[in-house]
């Protein structure tokens, strides 16, 4: 009889650990885990190869072969050489815009409820994300159809279903003409193949706090085909006080119930991450109906108010300055959680180096955000666009070409297309590059450029295509530009190849479409744009910074969360323009099979609460009064949600927009000195007698001493 074991518990009791030591146990009976029937499974890659590098190989010698995957990876695992490549979001795009289009063989389709709405921007994403939700929901088309008879004797509803269904059709279709499958068609195979397969002895799910249709359907069959299975689940004491909070990880909860699981209680009951009263009792009251007040003062949980957003990360980077200097706190006992990265991802990477603390922001980049693939890009849009001037002047003037191309040469360049009103059109360019009275330089660099140009889009194959790309990479690349000096350059580089060798493992299948460079170009250009790439600074002594997501198997002794605003954190939840939730409520009458928007909130709540108890000893909320945009900001209710569980509200470190200098206890550079000095002796002081507004002769002395400084430290 299969054990099933279910780990309900607050966080910080030990449930990991328990899972790791268990896990370990099982893999040992094996030599070095070689032949283990064990598998961990964790919510994505990060999560795992955390587990893997910073516990397993370290406390397990000669451990090599452990099994911590996601549950995409569970599902190739089981499938072995049968499993198949899923496709990118940039091919999802590709296929959905060539049925909308009319493309190859969708060219026969006719569109009635998507004949507008196809031309808009952002509408092939729209679909990409309703089928990957549909997919997620195990919902097939004659699944829709059943799931949706009320509905369909609606004729609007019953047009946007033709449309859909089409769409669907046609690129599942496409799909297997390219040998590619979703993750959760991988899943649903990986149960055939789950009868078949030899039994685990132990399968672990840790971090999970809710599972999609398909996964379920997976665990379901996993329950009975592995001889352990234990799944772990953060649930805090009385939480049925606090639904609204724990709606995701109950349902999921009441599922393993039905699935057989017990629940391993009386086990983790003491918090092992932190023993700060004040911690410990936000964690047990937080949106409760009617939290009981913490009476005691307190010197934990803080709220930062900024007049600004740079003002916000200031405040926070002098703080962590200070606990850094006052406390035993490491840079990397340290960590920002956000909701979302990228809206202060640059103003972070700015200030903490003005202030020079060292910060890892654990965020993959955009492609197009790196100088070196936006010149790549403007280089592809030459011949999409037809040779614009502003594009060819972004690579003349590219800082990757000032060991080719002085700015003046290519200034002379801009200046003759501007006298002479051209703004783009290939075979002009062609004729300067003859003309004569132009600088060498320029009239090589722009030959160089046309030749390239040429040779890209006659290429025959991709491989050929590949091979003119290699020579663009060399042409770019100044002496200069080494791994060391600009590595993000480098592995930004490395990601756009590995896209091109993706694309050339997709064209030289037979059955895939004939080699076109003018669609590869484009193709290119859109994976440029939607494209990702991460890196990694040296040296671990970093301050940390995490989307909320991400965050959430870590522990840290302080943690600041920025960006309390209302639609930032929570995320604003607004209805799907394509099935309303009202729809999605028909459809869900016997089981949720597409969940409702609205009640996505329960999920912004159960992240916040997963965010402020990441804290060992600190814990600082904090919020801007004006977004990035300088208009005025609604302060999250997630803060008010916290006060209420202080008698005296939250301490606050506050800043009004007239102090716009630190004071003098939290002067950290030689810049906060000068200005703070500076801002003393000539500040505007009231009119009155003369004799009272005279300057003290000493002050002036420490000024002119301070600007001739040999040494900051003295």
């Amino acid at each position: 009889m299969p054990q099933l074991e279910l780990l309900a518990s607050p966080p910080g009791t030990g449930k990991t650990f328990y899972c790791i030591e268990s896990f370990k146990k099982e893999i040992l009976k094996t030599k070095s885990g070689i032949q283990s029937r064990s598998f961990f499974i964790l919510p994505n890659r990060e999560h795992a190869d955390r587990i893997q590098n910073l516990i397993l190989r370290k406390e397990v010698p000669g451990l090599f072969n452990a099994q911590l995957l996601t549950i995409n990876d569970l599902a190739a695992k089981i499938l072995g050489a049968s499993a198949t490549r899923a496709p990118s979001d940039t091919l999802r795009k590709g296929i959905i815009r060539e049925i909308l289009e009319g493309e190859g063989p969708s060219r026969s389709l006719l569109f009635g409820y998507f004949m507008e709405a196809k031309r808009f921007s952002g509408f092939q994403e729209l679909l990409v994300d309703a089928i990957k939700e549909f997919k997620a929901g195990l919902l097939t088309v004659n699944e829709f159809e059943r799931v949706s008879q009320t509905l369909l004797r609606d004729p609007v509803f019953r047009s946007k279903f033709r449309d859909f269904s089409m769409v669907v059709k046609n690129y599942e279709l496409r799909l297997a003409e390219l040998g590619l499958k979703e993750p959760e068609d991988e899943l649903l195979g990986a149960l055939n193949e789950i009868p078949h397969a030899e039994p685990a002895d132990l399968v672990i799910f840790d971090g999970f706090y809710h599972f999609t249709r398909a996964q379920k359907s997976l665990i379901q069959a996993i329950s009975g085909w592995s001889r352990h299975t234990v799944v772990t689940l953060t649930l805090a004491d009385r939480h049925h006080t606090r639904s609204k909070l724990f709606e995701y990880p109950e349902r999921t909860k009441a599922f393993l119930l039905q699935c057989g699981f017990k629940e391993k209680k009386n086990t983790f009951l003491r918090n092992h991450r932190t023993k700060d009263p004040a911690l410990l009792h936000l964690e047990k009251n937080l949106f409760s109906d009617n939290p009981e007040a913490y009476t005691k003062t307190q010197n934990s949980v803080f709220l930062i108010e900024a007049p600004t957003l740079r003002a916000e990360v200031e405040m926070i980077a002098r703080e962590i300055k200070k606990l850094h200097r006052e406390t035993a706190c490491h840079f990397s006992d340290i960590c920002l959680i956000l909701r979302q990265v990228r809206g202060y991802e640059n103003t972070i990477r700015s200030v903490f180096s003005d202030l020079d603390i060292p910060v890892h922001v654990h965020e993959r980049k955009k492609l197009i955000e790196n100088g070196f693939v936006r010149a790549l890009h403007r280089f592809l849009s030459l011949s999409l666009e037809g040779w614009k001037r502003e594009d060819l002047m972004f690579i003349l003037k590219s800082n990757y070409l000032s060991q080719r191309l002085a700015m003046e040469e290519a200034l002379c360049l801009e200046t003759l297309a501007l006298n002479e009103n051209h703004s783009e059109g290939r075979e002009w360019w062609q004729g300067v590059a003859k003309r004569e009275g132009i600088p060498v330089n320029a009239k090589t660099t722009l030959q160089t450029l046309l030749k390239m140009d040429a040779g890209l889009v006659s290429a025959k194959t991709l491989r050929e295509f590949n091979s003119q790309m290699m020579r663009w990479f060399q042409f770019l690349q100044s002496e200069t530009m080494t791994q060391d000096r600009l590595p993000l350059d480098f592995r930004a580089i490395e990601a756009v190849q590995s896209l091109l060798q993706s694309a050339q493992a997709y064209y030289e299948r037979p059955q895939n479409r004939d080699f076109s460079a003018a669609s590869c170009v484009r193709d290119l250009r859109e994976s440029l744009e939607a494209g990702l790439f991460s890196w990694k600074p040296k040296g671990k002594n970093r301050v940390q910074v995490y989307d909320v997501v991400m965050a959430l198997p870590k522990e840290f002794k302080a943690v600041f969360i920025p960006g309390l605003l209302e639609k930032v954190f929570p995320q604003g939840i607004a209805e799907d323009p394509l099935f309303k939730d009202s729809e999605r409520r028909v459809m869900n009458r016997k089981e949720i099979v597409l969940e409702e928007r609205l009640s996505r909130i329960a999920g912004e709540r159960y992240f916040f609460y997963m965010a402020i108890t990441r804290a060992k000893q600190r814990l600082y909320l904090s919020c801007p009064r004006h977004n990035a945009e300088g208009h005025a900001a609604l302060a999250s209710f997630f803060i008010e949600e916290a006060g209420r569980c202080f008698q005296d509200g939250l301490p606050l470190l506050n800043k009004m927009p007239h102090h716009f200098l630190p004071l003098p206890e939290e002067w950290e550079s030689e810049y906060d000195v000068t200005r703070g000095l500076s801002e003393m002796i000539f500040r505007k002081l009231p009119i009155e007698e003369p004799a009272k507004r005279l300057i003290h002769p000493p002050a002036a002395r420490i000024l002119n001493q301070w600007m001739n400084k040999e040494n900051f430290k003295e």
